[in-house]
């Protein structure tokens, strides 16, 4: 049975998570924190064309490079609408925290709950899951979820920095373990999980 593949790739910058998504040569981006140089030798190695740079939310550690990516793969930047204006803010984004005072323009896709996106022959969902942050999102996509910063492996995402909600994450959670047990889960930050293995043994769940 044909799957997408997928690619993991971890930043210096607080251990945030790169992952390349890819059906054959098409593929997508998600969290460009990973020096672009890096990702791109894979994608020209492995003759992968990237059209959309996928932001799960609006946090610097996880948008740190979109302005590079966009440029290396001529390639379209997307977040939720709810996230991009945090995005050009850089008390919002988080940059100043890490002295960078960094701001990014306004996303060129707009993303909503249930939007899908495509990659080759294959279809992504969009999952809308605020809570960390405004416009967090989530990616469901064959048998695979890449988390944000929502869920982790053992573990979920704070909702103490600017815009977060404690109530609205907890709807989020509960919206993501509606889906399949056997559901990969690949975080914001560490490593793999699924979804039943969090049901059962997340203590925050």
């Amino acid at each position: 049975m044909k799957r997408l593949e997928i690619k993991r790739f971890t930043s210096r910058m607080l251990g945030a998570n790169t992952y390349v998504v890819y059906d054959n040569e098409q593929g997508i981006i998600i969290d460009p924190c990973t020096k672009v140089h890096i990702v791109k030798e894979f994608c020209d190695k492995n003759n992968i064309k990237i059209d959309k740079i996928l932001l799960t939310h609006c946090h610097i550690d996880h948008i740190l490079y979109v302005n590079e990516y966009v440029q290396q793969f001529s390639a379209k930047s997307a977040i939720h609408i709810d996230g991009n204006k945090y995005m050009m803010d850089k008390e919002l984004n988080g940059s100043r925290l890490f002295g960078m005072n960094k701001t990014f323009k306004s996303a060129d896709i707009l993303l909503n709950d249930g939007d899908f996106v495509s990659i080759g022959e294959f279809s992504a969902k969009i999952l809308a899951t605020p809570g960390h942050s405004p416009g967090s999102i989530a990616i469901f996509a064959d048998n695979f979820l890449v988390s944000g910063d929502t869920l982790f492996n053992m573990s979920i995402g704070r909702s103490d920095l600017p815009g977060g909600n404690q109530i609205d994450l907890g709807r989020s959670l509960v919206k993501l373990m509606a889906l399949p047990d056997d559901t990969i889960i690949y975080p914001g930050h560490g490593t793999f999980s699924t979804i039943k293995f969090e049901r059962e043994n997340n203590p925050y769940l």
